[in-house]
């Protein structure tokens, strides 16, 4: 009798748990662009903030495209600290990029594990163009690895 009250229990602090919303930390970034870029951000949230070492994270990215994008040129600068102090930087560029997505909502969520040891620093900066040449968006963000 004890384990099916305890399988019980257990049953309904699961649906419970499975029922409630899932927590998000607001990703701290700054907008470097400007009102009429082509994406609208409207929110940027992690499972965890700041990202832990080894331990998995899930990033969400929500917004409005407001206009069709078919190819995306743009930069992603990537500078990094390791714990010992040094810092590094990558500069990865996508020209002509197919992307085909139509004006709209946007969600984005994807979770990876973080691949860095703690005390590292990245900072990030994001710069994307439509293949008319208008800016889609510009982000900098700071990311520390706990």
């Amino acid at each position: 009798m004890r384990n099916i009250i305890r399988s019980s229990a257990i049953a309904w602090i699961a649906i419970v748990l499975w029922m409630l919303p899932a927590f998000a930390v607001p990703i701290p970034w700054k907008n470097c662009g400007n009102p009429s870029d082509v994406v609208a951000v409207s929110s940027a949230n992690a499972s965890v903030w700041p990202p832990q070492s080894g331990q998995p994270i899930t990033l969400s990215f929500r917004g409005n495209l407001k206009s069709d994008v078919t190819t995306v040129t743009g930069t992603l600068t990537v500078t990094y600290t390791s714990p010992s102090g040094d810092t590094h930087q990558q500069v990865h560029t996508w020209n002509d990029a197919p992307v085909n997505q139509t004006a709209g909502p946007l969600n984005y969520p994807f979770t990876q594990v973080v691949d860095a040891p703690s005390g590292t620093i990245y900072t990030l900066h994001l710069l994307l163009q439509d293949q008319n040449g208008n800016e889609g968006i510009c982000a900098d963000v700071t990311v520390p690895i706990k």
